[in-house]
């Protein structure tokens, strides 16, 4: 029997998500850098202005100078830890591919995983290293 496998089966590598990963930090970490800066200057703005903390004055301000920068900065970390989980799923095969699923574990919080994936590249042998 001839299978062959449709395009949409195939992994992407682990190289290939590496640098998608590496992008969409960089992108989260602008993002996230903007969104605090104008969260700053709308407290400044806010306390200048006499609007007490926690009013519905200060929420409708707030959201008016920071509403979207927030949203942004949530999609991309969600879109992060997304990717983040689809890293992890990949096998290991060599060093680079450690090295990328270690960034992975780590926007997960789960730094106890690249043990295990260290594991699995000793279990495969030197020539892998």
């Amino acid at each position: 029997m001839n299978m062959a496998l449709h395009a949409s089966t195939v992994l992407p590598s682990l190289a290939s998500l590496g640098q998608q990963f590496d992008q969409l930090s960089a992108e989260y970490d602008h993002a996230s850098a903007h969104c605090s800066a104008l969260i700053a200057q709308s407290e400044k703005e806010i306390e200048q202005a006499g609007i007490a903390y926690g009013s519905t004055a200060w929420s409708c301000r707030r959201f008016a100078t920071c509403g979207a920068a927030i949203r942004t900065a949530d999609s991309l970390k969600m879109d992060l830890e997304e990717l983040a989980l689809e890293i992890a799923r990949h096998p290991v095969a060599s060093i680079d591919d450690l090295a990328v699923k270690a960034r992975a574990h780590l926007a997960l919080q789960e730094p106890h995983a690249i043990l295990t994936d260290i594991a699995n590249l000793r279990s495969l042998g030197p020539a892998t290293a």
